[in-house]
């Protein structure tokens, strides 16, 4: 296709760069990052890995200088997800009674249904805090705001 098509100039297809000398430090490629510090993160502590490089050649006279160690290694972060879980764990819906409180319904006689009141059926929901039990009741917050997240 015609570069008359495109509407910017094209990039470079060359670009300028050092040559190493033959005196220049050598330095080798990075190795694997290490395996995670931690399995997940707290307030306190997050996990992370690292990854090093070394010094294969040091210079000669004139040579370009080796980078400082602290170059020669690389940090990240890593399972940053948080340790503690929060889920909702609910019972089975008991048996549908009559609610009192609910007015009787005369469409549903017309729309063809049987039912002559409205029922209420309930369950247990407590919220749990993964390999540690139920949350106390003050604490419940930390559920609405964990689980509604997720």
């Amino acid at each position: 296709m015609p570069d008359t098509h495109c509407v910017d100039d094209p990039p470079p297809t060359k670009e300028a760069c050092n040559v190493a000398c033959s005196a220049d430090c050598v330095v080798g490629s990075w190795s694997s990052w290490s395996s995670c510090s931690h399995s997940c993160a707290t307030k306190t502590a997050e996990g992370k890995q690292s990854r090093t490089r070394t010094v294969l050649a040091i210079p000669g006279k004139d040579g370009k200088a080796c980078p400082a160690t602290p170059a020669l290694e690389e940090w990240r972060v890593c399972n940053d997800h948080p340790c503690t879980v929060f889920y909702w764990e609910t019972s089975e819906w008991g048996f549908c009674t009559e609610d009192a409180s609910a007015k009787f319904n005369e469409t549903s006689l017309w729309n063809g249904t049987s039912s002559c009141s409205v029922g209420v059926q309930s369950r247990n929901v407590s919220c749990m805090k993964m390999n540690a039990g139920p949350v106390i009741s003050k604490r419940y917050d930390l559920c609405y705001e964990v689980v509604l997240m997720s």
